[in-house]
């Protein structure tokens, strides 16, 4: 869900606690991440944001469309990591 309001276009993670009430009990803001390639979807969560390369497909080679599409897997093995080894 989107913030859509004279023209500014974001992501605030608030609005997961609106539509999913029940995370209130799980989770909080500080403890979530967004990973997108829009640093703008940020803008209420700057400290939450991992921006990414966008993701460009070669549309003739439709087999393989998500095969070279590896930015998450980078970002999952990366925080994996920093678990491990912090």
């Amino acid at each position: 869900h989107c913030y859509n309001k004279k023209k500014i276009f974001a992501k605030p993670l608030k609005f997961l606690f609106e539509f999913e009430p029940e995370l209130k009990n799980k989770t909080s803001i500080e403890q979530m991440i967004m990973i997108d390639d829009r640093e703008d979807n940020f803008k209420f969560n700057p400290k939450n944001g991992i921006v990414i390369k966008e993701y460009a497909p070669d549309p003739s080679n439709v087999e393989n469309l998500r095969a070279d599409d590896t930015e998450l897997l980078k970002i999952m093995e990366q925080l994996e990591n920093d678990i491990i080894y912090n």
